[in-house]
């Protein structure tokens, strides 16, 4: 066989896995990272290490996928990658979902922008650039209002988000009891809080150190580097009402559903590195309860359920009423009707001639309000 036809031969036989496994494979122009898209998944899958290409506003179509650029749903980028170019992933129609890295360090200006159907990203603490523009934006370049960035306390994808009024979920320590890590020069060290049910939420801080604390609306606070013009826009903020005028306690009517962020910072700008300890507490001011049955009730006697809040914990208890015997028709024989407790043991005996032109709503078989001989006939074919 000559050179060119063990080459077609090769060709051939590539082609056909390709087209089994319903994948396309690819290499970037940087030849240490490829991709592969499967088309039964719909997801767009990238390998190797290093950094991946940079793309402008003007380019963005014609990334090495673009053939499959609106049927992406999923996008997986493999340990190893280390910065998502500009503008990599920017407008892909149908993309839903994205997983990235612990290795990454970088994501590129625009480079998950434009993606209607993306609500939400992971971004890892490995992450410290994010360019502008980089998750949180409609196809039309506005804000996303349903868009929520899950990242680390402190994290550079939080101060992206702070600062772009991307909504972030870095939520308080299960315990109730965190530590805020101040960074810098009216650093505000921020979580989230998204309350299950209407409440109280009060937030304060422990220690020496003379701190201050506010509660932001997620929607409405105001970015800026002057915390004075900041703290205008809060919702609530304290700096000396607690613990020999040092420490913050800070409350505020929460509503069910809708975020908000808490803040910690030194009081002093002066104080630019350092730690404190923060805590919260939440009153429910509307109970979401969960039942449980302690004792059932029967026919005869009470039983008992208890009703707590799976926010708070408070509980109370209530009787379950006897809800009576449930009797219906057993048997029928020699004029005899047997009547058992659908739900208990309980039974009795009706004799049918006692009955007769009269009304007894268990032997009137035949719905006519009066026992006779039509309903004494019904009974021997039912019991027969």
């Amino acid at each position: 066989m000559n050179l060119k036809k063990k080459i077609a031969l090769l060709l051939s036989i590539v082609l056909v896995i390709t087209s089994v496994f319903c994948v396309c494979f690819h290499v970037f122009a940087n030849d240490e990272i490829h991709f592969t898209f499967d088309e039964n998944t719909k997801t767009l899958t990238l390998t190797g290490s290093g950094r991946m290409d940079d793309y402008s506003q003007d380019t963005f179509n014609q990334v090495e996928w673009s053939a499959h650029k609106n049927n992406i749903v999923n996008i997986v980028i493999d340990e190893g990658i280390t910065h998502i170019g500009d503008y990599t992933f920017c407008r892909e129609t149908s993309l839903e979902n994205v997983t990235l890295p612990s290795s990454l360090k970088s994501i590129g200006a625009a480079a998950f922008a434009g993606n209607d159907k993306l609500m939400d990203i992971t971004v890892p603490d490995s992450v410290n650039e994010i360019g502008d523009y980089a998750f949180g934006y409609n196809y039309d370049m506005t804000l996303n209002k349903d868009f929520v960035a899950y990242c680390a306390f402190n994290s550079t994808a939080q101060q992206y988000c702070i600062k772009n009024y991307i909504a972030f979920d870095t939520p308080f320590a299960e315990t109730k009891s965190d530590t805020a890590v101040i960074l810098g020069k009216n650093w505000q060290s921020m979580w989230s809080f998204v309350p299950q049910t209407d409440g109280i939420l009060t937030f304060w801080s422990t220690g020496t150190s003379d701190t201050f604390g506010l509660i932001y609306d997620a929607d409405n606070y105001v970015y800026n580097s002057s915390f004075n013009i900041m703290k205008k826009s809060a919702l609530a903020f304290d700096d000396d009402s607690f613990d020999d005028n040092v420490n913050f306690k800070v409350s505020y009517a929460v509503q069910a559903g809708h975020r908000y962020y808490l803040a910690a910072k030194y009081r002093s700008e002066m104080e630019d590195k350092g730690s404190f300890d923060v805590h919260i507490t939440f009153e429910c001011t509307k109970h979401l309860y969960e039942q449980t049955i302690i004792t059932q009730p029967t026919c005869i006697n009470d039983g008992e359920i208890e009703y707590t809040c799976s926010v708070c914990g408070y509980t109370y208890k209530e009787k379950l009423y006897a809800f009576g015997h449930s009797y219906v028709l057993s048997s029928f024989s020699n004029g005899i009707a047997g009547v058992q407790c659908e739900s208990c043991d309980a039974h009795y005996e009706i004799p049918f001639i006692d009955y007769v032109n009269k009304s007894n709503p268990i032997l009137d078989v035949v719905d006519d309000n009066v026992i006779n001989a039509k309903d004494y006939s019904r009974l021997i074919k039912m019991f027969k």
